[in-house]
């Protein structure tokens, strides 16, 4: 099996892990569940694991070829969700004023497959603060 496609922040430096110098971006080793990122001069290098959070990628890109992540906002027919991850699937969680309601959620692939034809990315949990987890 291949280790997943991930998109990884770092909140001890608030950002997110890209590239690395040669063009290498972060890997998740699926047996011991770390993040690495091979640096070009010591190999691979394990990363303080306890700052980092890893956001999956779908397998499904919006309507402007932007990959989906967990954590991504999207925008789909005048809805607002928030990607995320359960019950070993990717769910949509509705956005509302209030924040993320975690208990209400859609099946990701029936909804976006099925009943909303035009959905895009526009920011994500952690660099657009209004859109906080509760």
């Amino acid at each position: 099996m291949e280790n997943p496609i991930i998109r990884v922040w770092d909140n001890r430096q608030g950002k997110y892990l890209r590239e690395n110098n040669i063009g290498v971006p972060p890997t998740l080793n699926l047996l011991s569940n770390k993040v690495t990122y091979p640096f070009r001069d010591s190999g691979e290098s394990e990363l303080e694991q306890e700052t980092l959070e890893k956001e999956l990628f779908t397998g499904i890109k919006d309507s402007a070829e932007v990959e989906i992540y967990e954590g991504d906002i999207l925008s789909c027919d005048g809805f607002t969700y928030v990607v995320g991850f359960k019950d070993c699937q990717f769910v949509l969680y509705p956005l509302a004023k209030s924040g993320i309601g975690k208990n209400d959620y859609v099946p990701m692939y029936d909804y976006l497959m099925r009943g909303c034809f035009s959905y895009q990315v526009i920011g994500n949990i952690h660099e657009n603060k209004e859109y906080e987890q509760n």
